[in-house]
């Protein structure tokens, strides 16, 4: 067997390194012990600035930055003086971690320190890519087109013209449901997008570390990288569940006027689910979908999430071992007794970066069991955004 070991050739494995190719020559990239940098870049892409513990005079004292399933999400700098360069909105940020040549994050600055500030520190606030999707407008109606055709030409009609968000066509994952007909009026590109995803059943979407938007099934095997031993790789476990979140009868409203004179397009239950919690009612809106069919394959596939009460479980001080861990697929975590394993999905991955305290990480499992206020007020937005779209097609539909 052919095996290798950093930069020791035992044979053609790479241990714990990345590779690259110079001329045909295998060059392999060992991973650090430690180390962080935090490269900024204009709105132009031009690099100007370098922060890291490699760096002489180091400002750059503490980073935290998450990963959660629809790619990088919030981010913190924090400088110790204010630094030499003008760190200004929409600026990139990438992470690199061990050293790693890839990064671990890219987002971009959307929050900056004002002068006259009494604080000691300069804190920089930004977000991952994904967020630009709020920014741009999807207006249009899709009929007998597969769902991954329709990411695509969301993509290149409305994405790429007017975010900073990458086209690559192979991480957008054909699903093999053709709709019969979707309307998107005025609706956010990031919600016409998740509403695809949840046609699609079981599908994600989100803007990775390279900037790439990805359109994929939710993975439901256990990541490699996310087993852990309480006690041992990780010191802090949290699980739990709860019955606030189930709903088994699903009636489904769109804006399309059905022949009994509602707007109701789906309704149904799950027996097992009430007889096990009992009769937990819920009426959603659906202002894009057009006909039935798809109104009650996007109903199924909510039922399906929502008949049977979450396990959510937190785990902090994770040991990372120069594992780059995502919100993908499940983590298995053994209690320190080894007595109770849970296999959760990854919903959100933070890591902290001190430059006195190194690198640690934590974990959220399982559908989040509390909100945080900004997701909650999504929520709500989204909510009643999609209330105002259904009425406006009704109303559209009841003038013609």
């Amino acid at each position: 067997m052919n095996m290798m070991f950093g930069r020791w050739p035992f044979g053609r494995f790479i241990y714990n390194g990345r590779a690259g190719m110079i001329s045909g020559a295998v060059i392999n990239y060992p991973l650090q012990e430690s180390g962080f940098a935090a490269k900024i870049y204009d709105q132009a892409g031009q690099k100007l600035a370098e922060y890291g513990d490699t760096i002489q005079n180091n400002i750059l004292t503490e980073i935290e930055f998450e990963l959660d399933e629809n790619g990088c999400a919030a981010l913190t700098l924090v400088f110790s003086k204010k630094p030499a360069i003008d760190i200004l909105y929409n600026y990139r940020v990438d992470i690199h971690l061990f050293g790693d040549p890839d990064p671990w994050y890219s987002g971009y600055i959307t929050r900056i320190p004002l002068p006259g500030t009494t604080e000691q520190q300069f804190t920089y606030e930004g977000y991952g890519f994904y967020k630009q999707l709020d920014n741009t407008l999807v207006d249009a109606t899709y009929q007998n087109t597969e769902i991954s055709a329709i990411v695509k030409t969301i993509m290149t009609s409305y994405v790429v013209p007017d975010t900073d968000i990458v086209y690559k066509s192979s991480k957008i994952v054909a699903v093999g449901y053709t709709v019969n007909g979707i309307a998107f009026e005025d609706a956010t590109a990031k919600e016409a997008l998740e509403q695809l995803a949840e046609y699609a059943g079981n599908y994600v979407v989100g803007v990775d570390e390279r900037r790439e938007l990805f359109f994929k099934p939710v993975s439901t095997a256990i990541a490699e990288d996310s087993r852990f031993w309480v006690g041992w790789d990780a010191h802090s476990f949290k699980p739990e569940e709860t019955l606030d979140d189930v709903k088994n009868y699903l009636i489904v409203k769109g804006s399309v006027l059905q022949v009994d004179g509602t707007y109701v397009l789906y309704s149904n239950y799950d027996a097992d689910s009430i007889t096990d919690y009992g009769l937990r009612k819920a009426v959603l809106t659906l202002p894009s979908a057009l006909t039935t069919a798809d109104a009650q394959r996007w109903g199924d596939n909510q039922l399906d999430k929502l008949k049977t009460p979450p396990q959510a479980a937190e785990v902090e001080n994770i040991k990372v071992k120069q594992r780059l861990i995502k919100a993908y697929g499940k983590a298995r975590v053994t209690s320190w007794d080894g007595k109770h394993v849970y296999d959760l999905p990854i919903t959100r991955v933070i890591y902290r970066v001190s430059a006195e305290d190194g690198i640690s990480c934590g974990l959220s499992l399982g559908p989040a069991s509390t909100q945080s206020l900004d997701e909650f007020i999504a929520k709500l937005v989204r909510d009643i955004k999609n209330a105002e779209a259904v009425q406006s097609l009704i109303n559209k539909n009841l003038s013609s």
